[in-house]
């Protein structure tokens, strides 16, 4: 899944009613720690709130905010129905809303439709005045990823998001550019320098405490370093987005992993890895409910 970038930051102001404030609060703290299906019920309840107090700026938030922890969960559909809401209480108040339009874009990709996504980039790149680097390095990576979607290297696009990252430090954009980079390496078939791209990210998104994204980006990771023969790294990266997805309640998502982790671990003649996999693999079988005869 495509991990979002620092517009997703979770949002906050004085709300009209103070409920919402301390709903939204824990929400916060929830997706600071990577907890996303915890930040999206909470998100959820603080919306209710901003509805029923007609409170146009809370309900602007608390749609973008869980639409930002649906877009992780993989649920663009939602996501784009909430940003829509967002985008028009935003403009009863003749706000701002680059962010939400990143987002929408977002949201976009990962429904599938990328002539949407092309149309709305373009829009973005041609507000006036001109958006900040860290936006335009966001728009420029939805529009990159989805000619990689299409197995394409966007050449030109990439050189300016190499020269607007060095411009921008936030850890979750550097985060997205890892993932940007690594993706364009896997295309041209130089899985090390892939493998390292994503270890990058999984760096970046731990260091954010996004945890998911975190083990999609070792998961990443693991297959590329199979991918150029390095078995034991391939094992090791694997294995990690196994336990971490396992302990973020996910035993689909963690099983997985735990497949290809195997076959890493028993190319590599490791035994001691071997018997790690295999173990982590029994402690989730554990959990998965067995399917009637």
């Amino acid at each position: 899944m495509f991990g979002l970038t620092g517009c997703s930051t979770v949002k906050t102001a004085k709300p009209i009613d103070p409920e919402i404030n301390v709903i939204a609060a824990a929400a916060n703290k929830a997706f600071a720690h990577g907890q996303v299906e915890q930040a999206a019920r909470q998100y959820t309840r603080a919306l209710e709130r901003a509805r029923a107090a007609d409170a146009t700026t809370d309900i602007a938030d608390q749609a973008y905010n869980l639409a930002a922890c649906l877009l992780i969960l993989d649920q663009p559909a939602q996501a784009r129905t909430l940003l829509r809401e967002a985008q028009a209480e935003a403009q009863r108040v003749e706000r701002r809303a680059v962010d939400i339009l990143l987002l929408e874009a977002k949201a976009a990709r990962l429904a599938g439709q990328r002539e949407e996504v092309l149309r709305q980039v373009a829009a973005l790149l041609a507000i006036k005045p001109v958006i900040e680097p860290a936006e335009r390095l966001q728009a420029l990576l939805v529009k990159a990823m989805t000619f990689c979607d299409a197995e394409q290297v966007p050449s030109a696009d990439q050189t300016e998001i190499r020269r607007l990252a060095l411009e921008v430090s936030d850890p979750a954009i550097q985060a997205e550019v890892a993932h940007f980079l690594g993706t364009c390496d896997l295309i041209e078939k130089e899985f090390a320098r892939a493998a390292a791209a994503f270890d990058r990210e999984a760096a970046l998104r731990q260091n954010s405490g996004r945890f998911r994204e975190m083990a999609q980006a070792l998961a990443r990771a693991g297959a590329a370093y199979a991918h150029s023969e390095q078995q034991a790294l391939a094992a090791d990266r694997l294995t990690r987005a196994a336990r971490s997805l396992f302990a973020q309640g996910d035993s689909i998502g963690a099983l997985h992993q735990i497949e290809p982790a195997l076959i890493a671990a028993k190319a590599s003649k490791q035994d001691e890895l071997v018997t790690h996999v295999i173990a982590l693999f029994e402690e989730i079988k554990k959990t998965i409910p067995s399917t009637p005869r």
